[in-house]
């Protein structure tokens, strides 16, 4: 998938350059509790501000110019410019503030600190809800009357406030049904999407891209691993009892040790599996044709949810945090914990396809068992194969502002 442009920020020259999600403040208000009459009053009419009278950063060139000349015109220009930026200051204090930004931070966060890779980086805090971490991301803008840069809050069109991501256990997944969503769905956020969530037992989001309706599924993996992309998800031997294990290979109750019996069980499934499929593929089969063949031949039950997302209209591509051993183990059995990434990838399904689809060697497949519903459920086998380094995008590099999200910020 092709990265959203976000365009340089030291390029922007107005708030309209700014990517989608920035929220563009309303500085045509008035400001509440100021009086714009009594301030202008009691500036000193030298050419220099009286010792000791606080202006906030960037004024200056404002009241120079209500000082200039004397003009009528300019004055009131200048009147007007002077109450549109300290609105826009209030505005943007109000929203890192109601973000959860302490109010003796927010100043000091226009000392903009930047990532590596010339992002901002993000506001962290770690003290305010013990055991989370939480990063109120940001994102450069220019100021359209002094022209200055500035850091904005980026903004959750989930929740209409800024862009807060939390890392730990019990964190506000908005309407999220797992923590490893409410992460991808953050990622997709600082891509420049407004993610939707897709119906259950389908892909997880949708976004709109160029016009279109993309759908996008997540897929956390561990860092290290080749990604991968599931062709089959529902495998089954016609000579296998549908709806469990049946006789002969249904596991001891949960309370027991089941042992060899879960064992064998599986190992038996899979090489029925693996074998009928290498045996059609070593007759010249491509690895398409030969599912085609077996499920034709009734070597494989023949079954409507068989296919997994490389076949799936709906399914266009997979984001893929990536996690080191130790995360990606915690994400896979507790669900409920939200884990930054070390790195994010994506690939295009669409890409991989056709590839997947003529390959030759069934060493190229990759087969994971899968024994349903905490092993209550129909023992299956799921075929997988590696996606080529060519498909695969590093979406920091495409879309910067992601590396808010990652686990190292540097």
């Amino acid at each position: 998938m092709r990265g959203f442009d976000i365009g340089r920020h030291k390029k922007r020259r107005n708030n309209q350059l700014l990517p989608k999600n920035v929220k563009v403040l309303n500085v045509g208000r008035p400001t509440e509790g100021f009086n714009y009459d009594e301030w202008l009053a009691r500036q000193p009419k030298e050419s220099s501000r009286m010792a000791g009278e606080e202006i906030p950063e960037g004024l200056d060139a404002l009241i120079a110019g209500i000082k200039d000349e004397g003009k009528e015109e300019r004055l009131e220009l200048a009147v007007q410019d002077a109450r549109a930026y300290l609105d826009r200051q209030y505005g943007i204090e109000e929203e890192f503030y109601n973000a959860g930004v302490p109010s003796e931070s927010i100043r000091r966060l226009q000392d903009i600190q930047l990532l590596s890779n010339g992002v901002p980086a993000p506001y962290v805090d770690r003290v305010s809800k013990p055991g989370v971490e939480r990063r109120v991301h940001t994102i450069e803008g220019q100021n359209p009357i002094t022209e200055q840069v500035e850091l904005l809050p980026m903004t959750n069109d989930n929740t209409g406030g800024a862009l807060v991501t939390e890392f730990g256990k019990n964190v506000d997944m908005e309407g999220q049904d797992k923590a490893s969503e409410y992460v991808q769905d953050h990622i997709l956020r600082l891509m420049g999407f407004n993610p939707q969530r897709g119906p259950i037992g389908k892909v997880d989001f949708f976004v709109e891209k160029n016009g279109q309706r993309v759908g996008i599924d997540g897929q956390a993996q561990e860092a290290g691993r080749n990604p991968v992309v599931e062709a089959f998800t529902k495998v089954i031997p016609t000579n296998r009892p549908r709806g469990g294990y049946g006789e002969g290979y249904a596991p001891k109750p949960m309370n027991q040790n089941r042992g060899t019996n879960t064992i064998g069980n599986e190992r038996a499934i899979r090489n029925d599996v693996i074998n009928s499929l290498k045996n059609a593929m070593d007759e010249g089969r491509t690895f398409d044709q030969a599912m085609n063949f077996l499920v034709d031949r009734g070597h494989f039950v023949d079954d409507r949810n068989i296919a997994g997302k490389l076949y799936k209209s709906d399914y266009d591509a997979v984001l893929m945090p990536m996690q080191n051993q130790t995360q990606h183990r915690a994400n896979a059995k507790y669900d409920d914990i939200a884990i930054a990434p070390d790195s994010v990838v994506m690939y295009n399904i669409a890409d991989v396809r056709d590839h997947v689809k003529n390959i030759r060697d069934p060493r190229q497949i990759r087969d994971a068992y899968n024994a349903g519903n905490n092993r209550r459920g129909e023992a299956r086998v799921k075929l997988r194969a590696d996606v080529p380094q060519q498909y695969v995008q590093d979406i920091v590099e495409t879309n910067p502002y992601v590396a808010q999200i990652l686990r190292t910020l540097k």
